[in-house]
Parts: C-alpha cells; structure tokens; sequence
C-alpha cells in the first residue's frame, strides 16, 4: 500500500491524472486498493507545502529544488505518517522510507532520508 501511495504521490507531483486504474493495473492491486491508496496521496501532497518547509529546515545543506523527485516524494511521504498519522509508529515510518528509497532511488539517499526523517521524528518526541 505505501508504495502505490508513493507511486500516486509522485505521479501527482508531476500532474498526473486518473491515477486508480493504472496503479491498481500495474501494481496487481484492487481498485479499492488504488482507491485508498489514492486518498492517502491526496492527504499527503494537500500538506505538500508545509511538509516542503519542514524539510527544508532540516536538510539545511540542500535546497529543496536540488532534492531529486523521488528522494522529495519519499520524505513528503515519510514526514506526513511522522507528524500527522499516530497509526504509523515513528520507527516503522522511517524505516519504510529508507525501504522505499532503496528501491525506487539510491542507497546513498538512504542515508539522506534517514537523516532528515529521524531529526522529525527527535523533534516530535521532545515536543
């Protein structure tokens, strides 16, 4: 589930449209599937601007336009089940994201990924 929510978070990213049939087509899911998946994405880049400005203030050696595609929908991704979804526990959702960076980006973004992530997520618990 979290990667089709990945897939339709970046496809949305670029101006994609109607994304249901061709995720639950591609990634051998049901329509509701696709269908849940697809409101998660919309929860997640509806906050894309806010997620953005927290990432930016953590990964203070990039701008955020120098952040590949991928690298930026994963950590939108990750940032969003950290601060705004108390059913995901804050290890499970950083360690989703590495996963996801290692199959749909670099090994070396991993590391990347887990930097900025866990920063949210120390934040969160001493708040």
């Amino acid at each position: 589930m979290r990667e089709a929510v990945f897939q339709m978070c970046f496809a949305l990213s670029q101006g994609a449209e109607d994304l249901v049939p061709l995720i639950s087509k591609e990634l051998k899911i049901s329509k509701t599937n696709a269908k849940l998946a697809f409101e998660r994405s919309q929860k997640v880049m509806a906050k894309a601007s806010d997620l953005d400005k927290l990432i930016e203030q953590t990964a203070t050696d990039y701008a955020i336009e120098r952040i590949p595609q991928a690298e930026l929908t994963i950590l939108r991704l990750g940032a969003f089940e950290l601060l705004f979804d108390d059913s995901v526990p804050p290890k499970v959702a950083i360690s989703e994201a590495i996963r996801l960076c290692r199959k749909f980006a670099t090994n070396e973004s991993a590391s990347f990924i887990n930097a900025v992530l866990d920063a949210h997520f120390s934040e969160k618990s001493t708040a």
